[in-house]
């Protein structure tokens, strides 16, 4: 199953992203760097819940 997670800065500019599919592992490492970088955030309480069914906070 295809699911799609949106990141936001602090300027407002959301990058989304979709897991299932190929190359889901190096979007989810993607994903983890930006988080870890405190630029981007999760967009929406959707978002959250999908990060952490896919464990991307230790």
């Amino acid at each position: 199953m295809k699911r799609k997670i949106s990141l936001m800065n602090g300027k407002g500019e959301r990058i989304t992203f979709e897991i299932g599919g190929l190359f889901s592992f190096f979007q989810i490492l993607k994903i983890k760097k930006l988080l870890q970088s405190n630029e981007y955030s999760l967009a929406t309480e959707e978002d959250a819940k999908i990060a952490l069914e896919l464990k991307l906070y230790n």
